[in-house]
């Protein structure tokens, strides 16, 4: 099995996690508008206390957003940067698909869910994925939908509801290991309509 290094920097919770053969180890910390702070010792920390080393790494993998506009491209470079000083790949994982994993494994016996998470003041990404035991499926990828038009029924389920976290992330780049990439092509993923800035009048 791959050895992978997961990080998850997408909204206030930092998180990191590693495999150690079938085993994950992972970390997370609630760090509002900190994560460039500790992401990077706690990775050292995670590695160290769990006696692997960076050069046994065979992928790292990290939470792509679309998420906070900071943490997605932190959780890019992070990654970028320790792939490319390894000379390995990355796993590009959608941050929402992550989120629904974890759904998953709380709510077995459903098989769809609505994810809404907030983006900005007034502003959300909804998603909706199905499964069955041995797969997600993304039915609608995430858009940006104003307050006013984010979905209410039974199904869905919200950002308030769930702590994300790395191992998520580490869970499905195991499965997404023949997608992964150079560091240079590994992006954080965006929707349209989402930038937190505005164009002033006149411009």
């Amino acid at each position: 099995m791959c050895q992978v290094l997961a990080l998850e920097t997408t909204s206030d919770v930092c998180s990191v996690a590693v495999n150690i053969g079938s085993k994950i180890a992972c970390h997370s910390l609630i760090a509002p508008r900190k994560h460039n702070e500790f992401i990077l010792k706690m990775v050292d920390k995670l590695l160290d206390s769990n006696e692997v080393k960076r050069t046994d790494l065979d992928l790292i993998a990290f939470s792509a957003g679309p998420g906070s506009f900071t943490g997605v491209r932190l959780g890019a470079s992070i990654a970028q940067g320790i792939a490319l000083g390894l000379g390995i790949n990355v796993v590009v994982v959608p941050t929402s698909a992550a989120m629904a994993l974890q759904v998953r494994g709380m709510h077995p016996e459903g098989h769809a869910c609505t994810l809404v998470r907030w983006s900005r003041r007034g502003w959300f990404y909804v998603a909706r994925f199905r499964w069955t035991k041995d797969v997600i499926e993304c039915v609608h990828e995430d858009k940006l939908v104003a307050e006013e038009e984010v979905p209410t029924t039974p199904e869905v389920v919200t950002d308030k509801q769930i702590t994300l976290s790395a191992q998520s992330v580490l869970v499905l780049a195991q499965t997404r290991k023949a997608q992964s990439v150079s560091p240079e092509r590994a992006l954080p993923l965006y929707v349209a309509g989402d930038s937190p800035y505005q164009v002033k009048s006149g411009q």
